[in-house]
C-alpha cells in the first residue's frame, strides 16, 4: 500500500494498470504536493519529453496577462488541406468552426492558439514557463518566428520539459496558485488572476465533456473531471521521427474539489486516444480507492 498524507492507494492495482505500459504515469495530491505514484516504463529515458498541446494553457496565460488577446472574441477555425504547413492548419483539418477561448482549449485548436501566439512576445511566454519552474532548454531561446510559434503551440519537438514539473505546474493552475516543488520543499505562491484561471479551468472542464479529453471522462464515469491532452512530436534518445507521436494526458479529479492529479505519457499514440483512455483508467482507480 502507498500512503501519502492521509491518502491510501493499493499499489497492486496501479501496478496492474501500469503493467507492460510503454510510457510514464505520475500521480500527485494537488492539495499538498505529495507524490502518490510514479512509474517510468521507458528504461534509460529521462523525464524530458516534447509536451505537445499541454503547453497551450501557459501560452494562453502569458497572452491574457499581457492583454494581447480578448478571450471573448470569437475565432473561426477554417478547413485546410492536410498537406498544409503545420502553422497554417489545425490538427483537425475539417476545421472546428467558431470557437471562444474555453472551447478552443477544450478542442486544443491549433489555429486558434497559433493566432493567439502570433500576438505574444516570445519572452513573455518564457517568463511564464520560468515562473512555473518549467526549465526551458537553452536552444528554445534563440529561434526564428516560425519556430517560436510552433514552440508556443506545442508543435516543436525541441520544447522538452520535465513531465513531473509539468504536472506540478498544472496543479498550481488548479489549486489556486500553490506550486509544490518536489522533495517536500517550501511551496511557491503564484499570483494568478482569478479570471484567467477560471477561463483555463473552464477549458479543461469542457475538454472532458465535449473536447479531446472526452474518452477519459467516459472511462471515469459520472464523476466530473478536468483534463488536457497533447499529441507531441516523437523524440526518443535524441531522435525525432516525424511519422510518430507521443500521447499525453493531464487530468484532475473530482472536478469540483480536485485531489488527484494524473499525468500519462504513452510512448506512441494520440493524447485524445491512448493518453485519455489510460488517464481515465488511472483517475477512475484513484476515485474508487
Amino acid at each position: 500500500m502507498i500512503v501519502m498524507a492521509g491518502i491510501a492507494l493499493q499499489a497492486g492495482g496501479l501496478d496492474s494498470l501500469a503493467q507492460n505500459f510503454e510510457g510514464i504515469i505520475y500521480i500527485i495530491n494537488i492539495q499538498n504536493g505529495q507524490d502518490i505514484y510514479c512509474y517510468n516504463g521507458l528504461p534509460g529515458e529521462p523525464w524530458l519529453f516534447p509536451v505537445g498541446s499541454t503547453i497551450k494553457p501557459f501560452t494562453a496565460l502569458a497572452a491574457l496577462r499581457k492583454g494581447v488577446w480578448d478571450p471573448e472574441q470569437p475565432f473561426c477555425c477554417q478547413p485546410a488541406p492536410i498537406d498544409s504547413p503545420l502553422t497554417k492548419r489545425c490538427w483537425y483539418t475539417p476545421g472546428h468552426g467558431v470557437l471562444n477561448f474555453p472551447e478552443a482549449l477544450a478542442h486544443s485548436c491549433n489555429l486558434y492558439f497559433l493566432e493567439l501566439a502570433s500576438k505574444l512576445d516570445y519572452k513573455f511566454f518564457l517568463e511564464v514557463l520560468e515562473e512555473f519552474k518549467l526549465t526551458v532548454p537553452d536552444n528554445l531561446r534563440f529561434q526564428n518566428q516560425t519556430q517560436k510559434l510552433k514552440a508556443m503551440v506545442g508543435l516543436d519537438y525541441s520544447l522538452l520539459l520535465n513531465l513531473k514539473s509539468l504536472l506540478r505546474a498544472y496543479a498550481a493552475l488548479i489549486n489556486g496558485g500553490i506550486l509544490f516543488p518536489e522533495n517536500n520543499q517550501t511551496p511557491n505562491i503564484l499570483k494568478l488572476s482569478h479570471d484567467n484561471i477560471f477561463l483555463i479551468r473552464e477549458g479543461m472542464r469542457l475538454s472532458a465533456t465535449i473536447g479531446t479529453g472526452i474518452k477519459a471522462q467516459e472511462v471515469v464515469g459520472e464523476t466530473p473531471i478536468l483534463s488536457k491532452t497533447g499529441t507531441a512530436p516523437y523524440c526518443m534518445e535524441g531522435r525525432y521521427i516525424p511519422s510518430k507521436t507521443h500521447a499525453l494526458f493531464i487530468g484532475f479529479a473530482p472536478e469540483n474539489n480536485p485531489v488527484w492529479g494524473v499525468l500519462v505519457m504513452a510512448k506512441e499514440g494520440m493524447g485524445a486516444l491512448e493518453g485519455a483512455i489510460k488517464g481515465g483508467q488511472i483517475l477512475k482507480y484513484c476515485l474508487q480507492n
